[in-house]
């Protein structure tokens, strides 16, 4: 899956952490993962893995794994509103992957 020429795949920063908490609570109201959240996944580096996507220095979505063993599980794919469509979400799980097998959660 490609993603839009002006937009960057780059690993999660600990400056982004208040805007995907933002951004997180914007699309998940009843369950958003806080700042703290956030800080407890990044600080879980290299098991935990995270990627945004950004488009001029705005973050667009975002995409994290959990790389326990043999296979990586997907722990939350989510693309703004206004960037839907855009292939975003599928790159950020893509470029998260860093090759390993993914496991889609099961609905």
């Amino acid at each position: 899956m490609s993603v839009p020429s002006e937009t960057v795949l780059r690993d999660a920063r600990w400056t982004d952490l208040r805007t995907l908490a933002a951004l997180e609570a914007e699309l998940f109201p009843d369950d958003a993962w806080a700042e703290a959240s956030w800080w407890a996944e990044l600080a879980a580096r290299p098991r935990r893995d995270y990627v945004v996507a950004a488009d001029a220095g705005v973050l667009q979505g975002y995409g994290g794994l959990d790389h326990g063993g043999e296979v990586s599980d997907v722990m939350t794919v989510a693309v703004a509103p206004a960037a839907r469509a855009s292939g975003s979400g599928g790159g950020c799980s893509t470029s998260s992957s860093g090759g390993h097998p993914v496991a889609a959660p099961s609905t």
